[in-house]
């Protein structure tokens, strides 16, 4: 997977710029987040998703800025 990443990345790096593919790498927290709750039936905390929100809101204001 994380071979699988890193290819991810240099593809998108290939024709993204690097300051918008950098931040969007930060979506790994959502699916950690996701992937602890759904798959490993963890319970996260408020103070988690409240961290998740400001992760989404930040890669959204960044996609938002490059249009």
């Amino acid at each position: 997977m994380m071979a699988l990443a890193f290819f991810s990345l240099l593809g998108a790096l290939s024709f993204l710029n690097v300051s918008f593919v950098v931040p969007v790498t930060a979506l790994s927290y959502v699916a950690g987040a996701c992937g602890a709750m759904f798959f490993l039936r963890e319970r996260v905390s408020r103070r988690r998703w409240a961290g998740v929100c400001l992760v989404v809101i930040g890669v959204a204001l960044v996609f938002l800025g490059k249009q």
